[in-house]
């Protein structure tokens, strides 16, 4: 990973026309791409591709086509437009309590 991704992934300002970042944003565009494909009844390939996209996710979670998102896996971003807060770690860890069945 080139020093230009590492400081994206701290927050830091960077140059988005870093080759590894271009190859990152590449990748996630293609996925974005297949996962606005699916239809309503293809869960189970949204969430694979959700996954693979983001790094990790919860179960049953729900995205809606379109979506948008040219951030790296595995890091906090906020805002309008996002700027990324730092890496995902153990403080991101949240219990969800069980709600009984749907």
């Amino acid at each position: 990973m080139s020093e230009t991704f590492d400081r994206l992934r701290r927050g830091a300002l960077y140059r988005a026309d870093d080759p590894d970042i271009a190859a990152a944003n590449a990748r996630a565009q293609r996925l974005l791409d297949q996962y606005d494909a699916t239809g309503h009844d293809e869960q189970a390939g949204r969430d694979e591709l959700l996954r693979e996209l983001l790094g990790s996710c919860g179960e049953d979670v729900v995205v809606k086509p379109t979506f948008r998102c040219d951030l790296p896996a595995g890091v906090v971003a906020v805002g309008n437009p996002a700027r990324v807060l730092r890496e995902i770690d153990e403080r991101d860890r949240v219990e969800v309590p069980d709600l009984g069945p749907r």
